[in-house]
């Protein structure tokens, strides 16, 4: 019943790709990722169907973020916003 996920620098440890599969997190809406350890995250179709915003440094690759449903707000700390997600962004629904 998360709703919200703060990953914090220092917080996470081990693997630098997180990959979240069908029906994982299915409440959560918001993802905040400030983390230089992860350097990915992958969303597979049916993972985290009520995620409305994520917040991301540019260390973090996002992928799969065409499949989020309900994303509405993408924050992004860095300089510049990587091009897949302006294509993503593009093309949404």
């Amino acid at each position: 019943n998360i709703r919200c996920l703060v990953l914090m620098d220092k917080s996470f440890g081990g693997t630098h790709e997180i990959t979240l599969k069908k029906d994982e997190f299915l409440c959560l809406n918001l993802l905040v990722v400030d983390c230089s350890a992860i350097t990915k995250i992958v969303f597979n179709s049916g993972s985290t169907p009520r995620l409305e915003k994520i917040v991301w440094s540019s260390s973090t690759t996002l992928s799969g973020i065409d499949k989020l449903p309900r994303l509405k707000e993408l924050e992004f700390k860095g300089d510049k916003v990587p091009d897949y997600v302006l294509e993503a962004a593009l093309y949404a629904d």
